[in-house]
Formats: C-alpha cells, structure tokens, sequence
C-alpha cells in the first residue's frame, strides 16, 4: 500500500513539475512566434492547465501526506504544501482578476500589470519548490546511498 501511494506521489509531482515547466515554455513560444495567436491561446492554456495542476497538487499533497508523518518527510511535505498554496492562489485569485480585466479588454491598465506580474512571480515559485522538491525526491538517504528518501521512511 505504502509503494503504491508513493507511485501516486511521485506521478503526480512529474505531470505537475512537468505541466508547469512545458506551459512556461509554450506559452514564452507563443508569444515569440505570433503575439496575436498568443493573445488567444494563451489565456486558454493557463486556465485549463491550472485546473490541471490544482488536480495534481491535491493527489500528490494527499498522498504525500498520507505516506508521510515521519520526520524525514518535513522538507518534501513542506515544499508541496507551499506549492500547492501558490497553485491554489494563483488558479483561484490571481488568474480570474486577470481573465475578467482580459475581457473587459484592459490589458493595458497598470491593475493587469499586476496582477500579470504577481502570477508570473507564482508560477516561478511554484516551479522553484517543485523542482527543489524533486530534488530531495532524488536525495539519497543517509546510510543508505541509491535509496530514495520517500523508499527509505
């Protein structure tokens, strides 16, 4: 049981890191290639991946949580907790102040500045955690090298 919750985990923190990283890289190369298609895709791929990732972040927050309670698991649960909040932020605040200012057709006002500034800041963060995460993911135990710190507790 406890493998299998840890696959969970570990699935769900990859499509997550993954997912962040891949909409980061589309979306940089939307906007490079044609500002216009950009304009209107990109809106669409960071609502659709938000509800996404908030899927991924509760999975891998529940399973870690369930696995986890030991010690060893601080750093990790921490980590995903605090990704999970910024997630949650910026699916559940910061996105739809950006949509509606979007379409009321204020792009060009300082409150969509911000409020693009502020998620841009998010995402960064959140890209930042998960991937210290996947680091202590791959860690290997102390005592145990070639072990995993989600194998070891």
């Amino acid at each position: 049981m406890k493998w299998s919750l840890s696959a969970v985990f570990v699935i769900a923190w990859a499509l997550w890191f993954g997912g962040a990283v891949t909409t980061l890289l589309f979306v940089q190369r939307l906007f490079h290639g044609d500002r216009n298609l950009a304009l209107v895709v990109a809106p669409q791929l960071f609502v659709t991946f938000e509800k996404y990732q908030f899927a991924l972040a509760c999975a891998a927050v529940m399973t870690l949580a369930w696995v986890g309670g030991r010690r060893c698991y601080t750093g990790l649960i921490v980590m995903m907790l605090i990704a999970a909040v910024t997630a949650s932020v910026s699916a559940f605040v910061v996105t739809p102040h950006i949509e509606q200012l979007r379409l009321a057709g204020s792009e060009h006002t300082s409150a969509f500045g911000t409020f693009h500034g502020l998620s841009m800041l998010l995402y960064l963060v959140e890209v930042l955690l998960l991937l210290v995460a996947g680091l202590l993911l791959a860690m290997p135990a102390s005592q145990t090298p070639g072990r995993a710190v989600i194998e070891q507790c």
